[in-house]
């Protein structure tokens, strides 16, 4: 198999050396690299990020190409375990043709029974531990202005709806926690002013770039009832927390273990978790074994060339 590793793809050196650590691991399988080629003799091509369709950055449009040339691309993204708003990370998420639960192939039906020891060995959750059953607040988590994983939905409109419709069945107070990359913030600023209009809602400064702002979700997730996400990766900070969670969006990577409809919210689902954590093991991968091979050796099973 020859396959196209995009270096154009990301704009930073440090993800350049993330994609080079990643062909090292294909090289390692016996299958060619070339490095930006612009031929049509590659089968697969490898891209960093998500794919902004309607972004005009170079990096944006060269993954654009990419996914109108190939029948199959592999997207390394940020990470669903361990994540921090620090962007240089030590694993990723990789899935063929797309980076969210229901658009990606995470190759579930190939799963490996050693992968979810190997993989939650790196992490301190107890994965035993069940669902909360108590908690005040419900903590709605809200997502980069824009990003690609909200697709066309605005965010701050998506806040609104969402606290109008957690008032139709809950009266819990309601905790609103921004994105850390803030973004339209004379937008932002009205939506904050119109939600402290009640007393029943908290809001939450989140901006990581204020001096000494150390707050983190795992401190809005004490006494936490259940959150509330669209496709925010704090859904699975939640779930692995035992916070029980509402997914709005097909796309959350929680999807099979939250509730689908805020009617829930006094209710919340609390299922068994066992096999998604098993399916979130193959989704995430070290740079190490980006290198190692093992990475691709799970992925290149679900490129059928």
């Amino acid at each position: 198999m020859k396959v196209l590793v995009s270096l154009q793809s990301a704009d930073d050196s440090f993800y350049h050396r993330v994609l080079q650590d990643f062909a090292l691991g294909i090289q390692a399988h016996g299958d060619q690299v070339e490095f930006d080629n612009t031929s049509d003799m590659a089968d697969v091509a490898i891209v960093f990020g998500t794919i902004k369709f309607k972004r005009g950055r170079a990096t944006h449009q060269v993954k654009r190409q990419l996914v109108e040339r190939f029948s199959y691309h592999v997207q390394i993204e940020t990470p669903l375990v361990g994540r921090t708003i620090n962007p240089f990370h030590t694993e990723f998420r990789v899935g063929i043709n797309g980076f969210m639960w229901d658009n990606a192939d995470w190759g579930h039906s190939r799963m490996t029974p050693a992968r979810p020891r190997s993989f939650w060995s790196r992490f301190d959750y107890d994965l035993k531990d069940t669902w909360r059953d108590h908690g005040d607040h419900i903590l709605i988590c809200m997502q980069k202005w824009g990003d690609a994983s909200l697709g066309d939905v605005d965010a701050y409109e998506w806040c609104r709806s969402t606290v109008a419709e957690i008032r139709k069945h809950s009266q819990r107070q309601i905790v609103i926690r921004p994105h850390p990359i803030y973004r339209k913030k004379i937008k932002l600023a009205v939506l904050k002013r119109d939600m402290l209009q009640s007393k029943s809602i908290m809001w939450r400064d989140t901006d990581f770039r204020i001096q000494g702002l150390t707050d983190t979700i795992t401190q809005d997730l004490k006494d936490c009832w259940c959150t509330v996400t669209h496709t925010s990766g704090s859904a699975v900070d939640s779930v692995l927390n035992g916070v029980p969670n509402i997914a709005t969006g097909t796309g959350n990577m929680a999807w099979p273990v939250s509730g689908h409809s805020l009617s829930e919210i006094e209710n919340p689902y609390k299922g068994d978790k066992t096999d998604w954590l098993n399916k979130i093991a193959h989704c995430q991968w070290s740079v190490d074994e980006f290198k190692s091979g093992e990475c691709w050796e799970h992925v290149r099973k679900g490129i059928k060339i």
